[in-house]
């Protein structure tokens, strides 16, 4: 492979990675559409479609004009840097802390800026690419200690590895790091407590600390090529050129800026551009020098720094003056910095922060302890609101950490819970508005203020839009009205969270409120205020200023940008009425605010073809919405299927996972006559081309989910008996997970399955209303909270549009779960079908879920007469299928109700099961359990059995004695509830392998004829 070869899958992978981040980035609206233009403009064929050839042919040519005239095509790129300012902060009336009210004052004085830097897509491109090739070794330099916007390990391996970089991985989750920074130092608090040490923490935050950097860009190439020296990888022209660019960027973003401390710059050395990757890389690079210093100078019990976020724990040993004792209470902030980290004779190496006049700034700090060469720290200065001091005695109680603990551990765990509209409502009610008091909640005079909390109002969008999606009926004005109220002058504030409103409301159609709030973000927009000097001062305000661009003008350019792309994501996802009265007011207004000629319809276009519309609100978002779009004047992504069912082409902006191709195929092949599994082999294929562009390990893949798939028949069944060989079966094992189970915990649902539900499925009107998913949701979370493994559910219980919320949950919680869905019709026939969500690990750390189904063997004749009567044919199958799932070595084998009633189909798995799973929808409930017992002494194993509670049968029966028999029996009630027991494997198949005569404490009864001792030994991993 060529020289352009090389670097133009290089510049595929980068953009991947770049698709990645800029997806994900709540601000990056104005980039993610910016980088849609590219891709509308670049990879489109003469058809007007994604083209592969295009795509390979546009970066081929890109690789071979960085190679052949690299200056010009950089030069090309920085000439284009641009700022997009934000606001940071808006700014309060000085009497507003004395006046509570329900009512927002509408505020458009800005008081802070955030900076962004504007660069072409291409510059954003190399920018990666100097992360792949350069930038790495600057984070391998770092500390562990440092948390923030690491690079992925398994990147660094394959970059150090000659491996496959396709994948979009390029940092660790933001949750991930930042989780263990501050888990960490409450672990070693708690740590030096149990010690019966006393522990002091302080926290610190630089203020503007991308604004007051200073990068030596000498200082930073010399550490690339020392790094890469040191681990054998070499030093390239071209990566010389990159770093290059990189220094130009920083230069050129920095000369657009006025900065008050520049005056101390002598060197006219750059700040750190916001928005742009390696800023991410170089400001930790940048800080290790105060790292080092911490460390090795300070050497606390615990430090800790995510981005210029600093924790620092120390053992106290601080003497009370008065009794010469430890006594924590008597040290200061301020005597706690002078005596820790300030130049004392007795520690002068502790010479980290010096006091000017009330603000505590950074020394310069030598480099590698060389007094003639300093870190550029002067300018970087400690926030006085961020900078507070913990202080925790052992001799104290330790309520605070463990009341802090928990209200961490019940925000993450309340994110992978599913939400139902009732929990939400809850939420919305309680938590938005946060009252602060100054004592006494009972007394209003001691109300300080109280304040819109944005994180609540961000969580609850979130939920309300995932459940929206999920629902039938429309949710109230009254919520719409509270949500509203809660951006009611507030609007600039939380710039972020507009485009999650209006999806919320656009998923609700209430587009008259969408367009009608649009108007009014556009008018305070319109109104904006930025006052650069102090009223009575008259001093500038602001530590740095842009040079040649109208401040008030930017912002307000910026922000109409960032509106108007947030509302053409939001349109993506259906078609709406272009002739509506008030979207063409919003259309006009907008237009007359901005300079640049949208044209909506084409920007739309450009948003889905690019994939960039969220696609977390999609029904299918592996679906081809830009052809969706294309073929279909009314089109509708959220909730429903559009009736095309060919992927999307293109680079997808984000990791795929298993699962979700299999959901995908699932919904192309659900109504196929065969059970070939085809559909998960297809899944594995397509989840390594879109994530990873190779194979990989996709054999350990296969056979985590499933397809080292065995034909039952080889290995000496019953069905192989030549008694059974005119039964036209066909049984197949899977081996899923690679765990060794010795009990489970199985969780039984009691509710109701109501008749009306499956009739209103066969006649299209499916019950898909908020009351019957906030049921399911609170089943679900119970069996979560009680740490169910596998959860069994009734015949025919779940509307086939919420399988995937099912599947989600089995593959973050490891919970395999067993359902039967509501009857699907295709093109007059109909079938019902069991699902069995299997979960397991990969490489012991990625959480995924396989989905396996089939259609119903046997049908009642109530079944049959009720499809009749609404003149439905049955799909049927050339062959019955049955399955056996061996999960982390349990044994499963589940059925569908009528099914057990054939004595030879319930008999297939003798020897070979350990539970026997049975999703009912049935009234006799005498004649089923009579079978159950039957069958769980016949095949000495469990039998679970899930019905609607109305009936009955929801019982787990053991081959035991007639008083012992029934370890669960649930029946009536007007609650829905999970009920759970443990299952001891281990016991069973002790119990199985032993002879009857001499067990004289077997708590079972006697296996019955004919059970296979050597396929039972097999299983036990005894043979």
């Amino acid at each position: 492979m060529g020289d352009i070869d090389i670097l133009k899958d290089q510049l595929i992978a980068s953009y991947k990675k770049l698709k990645n981040h800029i997806y994900y980035d709540n601000y990056a609206v104005i980039q993610r559409f910016e980088l849609a233009n590219f891709e509308f403009e670049n990879f489109r064929n003469d058809k007007d479609i994604f083209d592969k050839d295009v795509f390979d042919r546009f970066f081929y040519k890109f690789a071979e004009d960085l190679i052949s005239d690299f200056d010009n095509v950089i030069s090309d790129i920085v000439n284009k840097i641009d700022v997009i300012s934000l606001p940071k902060s808006v700014s309060n009336d000085k009497d507003s802390i004395k006046v509570i009210s329900n009512c927002n004052k509408k505020k458009n004085n800005i008081s802070k800026i955030h900076y962004f830097i504007d660069l072409p897509i291409e510059g954003h491109i190399l920018s990666v690419l100097w992360i792949i090739k350069s930038g790495f070794v600057l984070d391998k330099r770092l500390y562990n200690n440092c948390y923030a916007n690491r690079i992925n390990d398994t990147l660094i391996d394959s970059i150090l590895n000659n491996k496959n970089i396709f994948s979009p991985f390029l940092f660790h989750p933001y949750y991930e790091k930042y989780s263990s920074w501050r888990d960490n130092a409450l672990n070693s608090i708690t740590t030096l407590l149990k010690d019966n040490k006393n522990a002091i923490m302080l926290s610190l935050d630089f203020k503007d600390y991308y604004y007051r950097s200073l990068i030596d860009f000498k200082r930073l190439n010399d550490d690339i090529i020392d790094s890469k020296e040191k681990i054998n990888v070499p030093h390239t022209d071209f990566d010389e050129k990159l770093n290059s660019f990189i220094e130009k960027v920083f230069n050129c973003y920095s000369l657009k800026f006025k900065r008050i401390f520049d005056k101390n710059n002598e060197e006219n050395l750059p700040m750190i551009p916001l928005g742009f990757l390696p800023s991410l890389i170089i400001a930790n690079w940048n800080l290790q020098g105060f790292d080092q210093s911490i460390l090795e100078d300070i050497n606390p019990f615990y430090y800790g720094r995510y981005v210029d976020d600093v924790l620092i724990v120390m053992e106290s040993h601080e003497k009370s003056e008065l009794h010469g004792e430890q006594h924590i209470n008597e040290l200061s902030l301020n005597k706690f910095i002078e005596k820790y980290l300030t130049y004392k004779h007795e520690n002068p190496h502790n010479n980290i922060f010096k006091k000017n006049n009330s603000d505590w700034m950074l020394c310069d700090i030598p480099v590698h302890n060389n007094e003639e060469n300093y870190y550029p720290y002067n300018n970087l200065k400690i926030q006085n609101d961020k900078l507070k001091i913990y202080k925790f005695s052992y001799k104290c109680s330790d309520v605070i950490l463990k009341n802090f603990r928990k209200e961490i551990y019940k925000n993450s765990s309340e994110f992978r819970l599913m939400h139902g509209f009732e929990s939400i409502i809850d939420e919305l009610e309680d938590n938005i508005y946060q009252i602060n008091y100054r004592e006494s909640i009972n007394k209003l005079n001691d109300i300080e203020n109280v304040k819109i909390n944005k994180f609540e109002i961000s969580k609850i969008l979130t939920r309300l839009n995932i459940a929206s999606k999920n629902m039938s009926n429309t949710i109230s004005m009254d919520i719409v009205k509270e949500i509203l109220n809660a951006f009611n002058g507030k609007s600039l504030e939380f710039f972020s969270l507009w485009e999650k409103l209006f999806s919320f409301l656009y998923i609700n159609n209430k587009f008259e409120e969408l367009c009608l709030y649009c108007l009014d973000i556009i008018n305070e927009i319109s109104t904006i205020s930025f006052c650069i000097k102090d009223n009575n001062s008259q001093k500038e305000t602001f530590d740095f200023l842009l040079k040649d661009i109208d401040e008030t003008y930017n912002i307000k350019n910026s922000l109409f940008k960032f509106l108007y792309f947030s509302l053409v994501r939001t349109f993506s996802l259906k078609s709406f009425n272009e002739n509506n009265y008030h979207f063409k007011r919003l259309l006009t207004h907008i237009n007359e605010n901005t300079f640049d000629n949208y044209n909506y319809k084409k920007d739309i276009k450009m948003i889905l073809f690019s994939l960039m519309q969220n696609n977390n609100l999609m029904k299918y978002p592996l679906q081809n919405a830009y052809m969706v779009y294309k073929n279909n004047d009314n089109y509708n992504l959220i909730k429903t299927n559009n009736g095309d069912y060919d992927e999307f082409l293109g680079i997808y902006p984000r990791f795929i996972k298993l699962h979700e191709f299999i959901l995908y195929n699932i919904n192309k092949e659900l109504f196929k006559k065969n059970c070939d599994l085809n559909y998960i082999n297809d899944s594995i294929n397509l989840y390594y081309k879109y994530n990873f562009e190779d194979k990989g390990n996709i054999n350990e893949i296969k056979e985590g989910c499933g397809l080292n798939v065995k034909d039952i028949c080889n290995l000496n069944c019953n069905m192989c008996k030549k008694e059974h060989m005119s039964y036209n079966y066909a049984c197949k094992v899977f081996n899923i997970g690679t765990d060794i189970k010795q009990r489970i915990k199985v969780g039984l649902l009691n509710t109701k399955l109501e008749e009306k539900d499956i009739a209103d499925r066969i006649k299209k009107i499916p019950n898909l209303s908020n009351k019957r998913f906030d049921m399911l949701k609170k089943l679900i979370n119970e069996s979560i909270k009680k740490e169910v493994d596998l959860l069994l559910m009734p015949e025919m219980y779940i509307p086939y549009e919420w399988i995937g919320e099912l599947v989600k949950i089995s593959k973050d919680h490891q919970m395999a779960i067993i359902f039967g869905v509501e009857p699907i019709e295709s093109e007059g026939y109909v079938g019902n079908y069991i699902m069995m969500a299997f979960p397991f690990i990969i490489n012991e750390k990625y959480y995924e879920s396989t989905l396996f189904y089939r259609l119903k063997n046997h049908y009642a004749p109530s079944e049959i007469k009720l499809l009749k009567t609404y003149g439905k044919e049955l799909i049927r199958t050339e062959k019955d299928f049955y399955y056996l799932f061996n999960w982390n070595n349990v044994y499963i084998a589940p059925y569908y109700c009528f099914e057990i009633t054939d004595i030879s189909s319930r008999n297939i798995f003798k020897s070979w099961c350990d539970i026997i799973t049975v999703s009912e929808f049935n009234k006799d409930v005498n004649y089923f359990n009579g079978i159950g017992e039957s069958l769980s002494r016949d095949l000495f194993c469990y039998c679970i059995k899930s019905n609607t509670s109305e009936f009955g049968g929801n019982v787990i029966i053991q081959p035991s004695s007639s008083e012992n028999k029934y370890l669960i029996n649930l029946k009536g009630g007007d609650d829905d509830y999970v009920v759970t027991c443990n299952l001891d494997i281990n016991i069973l198949r002790e119990n199985a392998i032993k002879d009857d005569v001499y067990d004289k404490e077997n708590t079972f009864k006697p296996k019955p004829p004919g059970l296979d001792m050597t396929i039972i030994k097999k299983r036990m991993k005894l043979e």
